[in-house]
């Protein structure tokens, strides 16, 4: 495990140095080529990998940046783009062997077991959406009336959230901090939270908002229902959890315009219920 986290330092300090500095996207567009050169050394990313990122990035860049005036052009990239995104989050683009950092471990008596990887291939997708698009914003200072609109959504989220859950027995109360809690919010912060808000607030649902103009309830409820499908791997109860929750990450994100007020709502909601509630979900 502490061999993987070693592995991971330069894609940790990316990470970190673009949600703290956002504004200098060309020096961390730079250091994507150390970030994949240390991945390649610690086996993390082989040849295929480093063609992927690199041509995502290329058709990232181009996506974002070109004005096509041939609607052909436009939506071959846009194909290729929304293919290319959908491989990195499924973990289905080849060249990437995500670290696992905890392997069938479980972090109290009711709890079920649980893995957790480090996923190269999720966060650089996000990174390089973030980076090559102008038009996702994130930004370290949030304002006080941001701040409120933050407390009060997470709020509302975990009490509408946790209710449903422990009626249902899907999980139950059982308060803790367990030794791996700082690898988690870590990994849960940097790896869950930035990529997937990025992703699916930041992208799909301003792409939605800008596309059926400016009707924000649609580009809320279907960029929720995508989240929702995304997590349908893991069982259609979380899958439905999901969507319900992307509403209200949605929501926030759509009253601040800042990834950054969705990315802490949604990190709220997952670190509530990791210790105060079975995690994942409980031993039936």
């Amino acid at each position: 495990m502490i061999t993987a986290i070693s592995s991971c330092s330069f894609l940790l300090f990316l990470v970190a140095f673009s949600i703290f500095l956002p504004k200098e996207k060309a020096i961390s567009i730079s250091l994507i080529p150390t970030v994949c050169l240390t991945a390649f050394c610690e086996h993390i990313i082989d040849i295929y990998g480093i063609i992927a990122v690199f041509l995502f990035c290329f058709i990232a860049f181009i996506y974002f940046k070109k004005d096509f005036q041939n609607k052909i052009f436009s939506y071959f990239f846009l194909f290729v783009f929304i293919s290319m995104v959908y491989h990195f989050i499924m973990h289905e683009m080849p060249g990437f062997y995500n670290p696992i950092v905890l392997d069938h471990v479980r972090i109290s008596q009711f709890s079920s077991y649980f893995s957790m990887n480090i996923n190269f291939d999720k966060v650089l997708c996000a990174l390089l959406i973030f980076l090559t698009n102008d038009c996702i914003k994130l930004t370290p200072f949030i304002s006080v009336n941001q701040l409120k609109h933050i407390a009060k959504t997470s709020v509302t989220c975990i009490l509408f959230m946790l209710t449903p859950v422990i009626c249902s027995g899907y999980v139950k109360f059982d308060p803790k901090i367990p030794d791996i809690t700082l690898l988690w919010m870590m990994n849960n912060f940097l790896f869950v939270c930035f990529s997937e808000e990025i992703i699916f607030r930041g992208y799909i649902q301003d792409r939605l908002h800008k596309l059926v103009n400016n009707n924000p309830l649609f580009s809320i409820l279907i960029a929720s229902c995508i989240f929702g499908l995304y997590h349908i791997n893991h069982g259609i109860i979380l899958a439905v959890f999901s969507a319900i929750c992307g509403l209200f990450y949605g929501y926030i994100f759509y009253k601040t315009n800042n990834v950054w007020c969705s990315i802490l709502v949604h990190f709220s909601l997952n670190f509530c219920h990791f210790i105060l509630f079975t995690y994942p979900n409980f031993n039936l």
